[in-house]
């Protein structure tokens, strides 16, 4: 698992996707997003059923997408379609105990990031 860092763009888009989509307050840190579970974002239900989740998962997952690759100027890994993409989104984002960092690890073996890896 990759490392929450500043200097990785997976973690940084999914920062400022996560605060555009409202799922995190405007002003939680940068550094202490990564730790966050995914039950204390906002879609995230509170006593609700696993069909209820897995629905708002999905639209989460599909906003998120669409962010990455026509705001950010991500494109899809070599291989990965966008239902691949947001299937494996959606299956971190129903899974309450993962944290922020495992979505941006899945996110980064996803997508290609606007200039990743150039120097």
């Amino acid at each position: 698992m990759m490392k929450w860092s500043s200097n990785n763009k997976a973690c940084k888009t999914v920062w400022s996707a996560l605060m555009a989509l409202d799922q995190i307050d405007e002003d939680q840190s940068f550094k202490s997003t990564g730790q966050m579970k995914i039950s204390e974002l906002r879609f995230f239900p509170k006593d609700e059923t696993q069909a209820v989740i897995d629905v708002r998962a999905k639209s989460l997952a599909l906003q998120m997408d669409k962010i990455f690759r026509m705001i950010r100027g991500a494109s899809y890994q070599e291989g990965v379609s966008r239902v691949i993409a947001v299937t494996k989104i959606t299956d971190i984002l129903k899974v309450q105990e993962q944290l922020v960092a495992d979505l941006a690890d899945k996110t980064d073996d996803k997508y290609l990031f606007f200039r990743e890896g150039e120097l």
